[in-house]
Formats: structure tokens, C-alpha cells, sequence
């Protein structure tokens, strides 16, 4: 995904949400989700491509990519329904990518979701992130997930991206610029962290 730094919208980015249910029950004022304390609702989720992917990948060949394939699955199968979960059409493109019968798979198990729209403010702030160097240009996209996240004030980013999203050691300067444009930091987590008792 590309970012211009001018101030026109990127036109390939803007998209429109579908398969969303009435506004009001995904989107509260200013077009952010419901915040789940304040309107008791369940917590809610962005849940990028690496969620999808682990879960319906075939049998990974070391033990890393085995263990979170499994609590991928575990937490898919006994502990999604506790959360509202969202995804964007980013998520969309990105699990379509690869082995066609893989790409079904994950598409279709996507279908459930409602769909956050990549607006502009969702560009604005993946811009600053890459303006800043926290994440480099070539993880643009990771960018963008982050941003969705954060300008939706989904609870958690749901996430097994160690190497630009879920990275301890970007997370407080990512902070600091989101903070800076004046949206709430998701906490940023992995399925296992999710699987609670």
C-alpha cells in the first residue's frame, strides 16, 4: 500500500466498509466504535491478517508456528465469541494473497465481520506513523492496520506480528504519536493473551 504525503486523499485507499451492520451498533459519535465500558457492550477487536492466517494455515514445521497455529484455534473456537471483533478490507486483500485453496479458506472465514472503512483519518494517521520512521515504508501496511485500530478505539489489535505491530520496542513510540493526534492506544495483544480462563 502506497501513502501520499500531500493532503488529497489516497484514492486507492478509500474504500467502502461492507458487510457492516446498522451504524449505530458498529459506530459511535465521529464515526469510532463503541466503547465497550462506557455503552456495556463486549470488548472489541481489530483483528489483523496474522489471526486468520494461523488459523486456517495447514500444520506449520516448527514447534513456534505449531503452538500458535493451536492457541490461534483455541482462541477462535472458545473465546472469539466474547469479544465484538472487526477487520478492514485491508485484512480482506492481504488474507486473499498465497495458495488459492489457503486464500478461500481465510476469506471465508472473514465474511463474519464487519468491515472497517480505511478512511481518512485512518490514512492521515498510518502517514504520520511512516512520517515518523517508527515502522518503515515497506510496512506500510502494518501502519495501516495499527491506525484502524486506533482511530475505530477498538480495545486490543489482535495480532502475531512481532516484528511491527506487537514489538516492545516501537510500541512506546507508536503510542506517543497516536496519543499526539489524540486517539486512544488499543492494547496490542496475541490470542493467547485472549484465551483468559
Amino acid at each position: 500500500m502506497t501513502f501520499k504525503s500531500e493532503n488529497k486523499p489516497n484514492h486507492q485507499l478509500q474504500r467502502t466498509a461492507k458487510n457492516l451492520p446498522p451504524l449505530n451498533s458498529v459506530l459511535g459519535r465521529n464515526g469510532k466504535c463503541l466503547n465497550a465500558e462506557k455503552n456495556k457492550m463486549k470488548p472489541t477487536i481489530y483483528m489483523e491478517s496474522t489471526i486468520p492466517s494461523y488459523y486456517s494455515a495447514r500444520s506449520g514445521r516448527d514447534i513456534i508456528s505449531l503452538a500458535r497455529q493451536e492457541i490461534t484455534r483455541i482462541w477462535w473456537e472458545n473465546h472469539r465469541e466474547k469479544y465484538d471483533v472487526y477487520i478492514s478490507q485491508l485484512v480482506f486483500e492481504e488474507c486473499s494473497q498465497g495458495d488459492t485453496d489457503y486464500s478461500e479458506k481465510r476469506i471465508n472465514l472473514l465474511k463474519e465481520f464487519p468491515v472497517l472503512s480505511l478512511n481518512d483519518d485512518v490514512v492521515s494517521l498510518a502517514e504520520k506513523i511512516l512520517a515518523r520512521k517508527v515502522i518503515p515504508a515497506k510496512a506500510a501496511d502494518d501502519a495501516t492496520h495499527i491506525a484502524v485500530a486506533c482511530v475505530y478505539e477498538t480495545d486490543f489489535l489482535l495480532t502475531w506480528n512481532f516484528k511491527h505491530i506487537a514489538n516492545a520496542h516501537i510500541i512506546k513510540q507508536l503510542r506517543e504519536i497516536v496519543e499526539k493526534e489524540g486517539y486512544l492506544f488499543p492494547v496490542i495483544a496475541t490470542p493467547e493473551e485472549l484465551i483468559g480462563e
